[in-house]
């Protein structure tokens, strides 16, 4: 998403929103003038401009998303004077609709100082919002070259050897793998009471002081392969039967992944903000457990 497109999505919302307090409140939106089609023409000359490709076409989507923020501006101002004649009616949908609005002219005005840090030459800002809906969510790269740039939260899957889900962890933002593993495990000792018999990560989650870590909390096999050239006892230590079983399950682990990617929601959270993400895969694993469960115990009854 471009800041432009972002200050589109405000400028849509906050005009919706009037519509909505126009037929309950007509005198309230007296004055509000619909840009949203203004807004659309200009982000249309953006994306024809981008794709020239040069650094005069950068200047110009910066003219460009000036005269955007200018457009959004207005909208806002207008949409606070709505906020203010709304004082007047006690009808509660229209009090309603201003809460909604208020929240939307307060993301939108952070969306503004935003752009305005940008288009004046700050390309790189410290939590920087990448979606008007989902505020909290943060761009993640995922470091393949045929994978761009998503958005949204990273989540932790801990899977038994039995298939089942027995632990998770939502994160805002994109730690690294290898800050994962430690409180992966923890959070196993503090369900099960123990620690788990084994452990089978990728190269991302694989460092010496991790691989010393796990087996201080009572694991006694990890098969965390070593990013990088190995030495010969290294190499050997990876070529053990054991080792390479427990890759082989973790491979299956993908498979697992891609389920909950498929049919239990995880591809994509329908709730918003961090703590909605975490419900939404709740719910998700709950159901492929119940569901993992059911089957197990079919299969038994046979």
């Amino acid at each position: 998403p471009t800041d432009a497109t972002l200050l589109q999505d405000g400028v849509k919302v906050i005009t919706h929103l009037v519509r909505k307090i126009r037929q309950v409140a007509s005198h309230a939106a007296q004055g509000f003038e619909d840009r949203t089609a203004e807004i659309k023409e200009k982000i249309l000359s953006i994306a024809k401009v981008l794709r020239r490709r040069s650094r005069e076409s950068w200047e110009e989507v910066d003219r460009i998303t000036e005269s955007v923020i200018e457009v959004t501006e207005a909208v806002v101002e207008q949409a606070n004077a709505v906020v203010a004649k709304i004082r007047e009616t006690g009808k509660r949908m229209a009090q309603q609709s201003k809460g909604r609005l208020q929240t939307a002219i307060t993301l939108t005005g952070q969306l503004i100082r935003q752009a305005k840090q940008v288009v004046s030459g700050t390309r790189v800002i410290p939590d920087r919002i990448v979606s008007f809906f989902d505020p909290e969510a943060r761009p993640i790269k995922k470091g393949k070259l045929a994978k761009g740039t998503e958005f949204g939260y990273k989540v932790r899957i801990d899977e038994t050897e039995s298939g089942f889900i027995t632990g998770y962890a939502v994160y805002n933002g994109n730690p690294a793998d290898d800050e994962l593993l430690i409180p992966a495990v923890k959070a196993h000792i503090e369900t099960f009471g123990v620690a788990p018999t084994a452990v089978a990560t990728d190269r991302g989650f694989s460092s010496k002081k991790n691989e010393s870590a796990v087996t201080a909390l009572g694991v006694k096999r990890a098969s965390l392969p070593r990013k990088g050239k190995k030495g010969q006892a290294r190499t050997e230590h990876e070529n053990q039967p054991w080792f390479k079983d427990l890759q082989r399950y973790r491979a299956a682990g993908e498979a697992r992944i891609s389920l909950l990617k498929r049919k239990y929601g995880l591809g994509r959270s329908r709730y918003r903000g961090l703590v909605g993400s975490k419900s939404w895969v709740g719910f998700g694993i709950l159901t492929h457990n119940l569901d993992r469960a059911a089957k197990m115990l079919a299969k038994a009854a046979k």
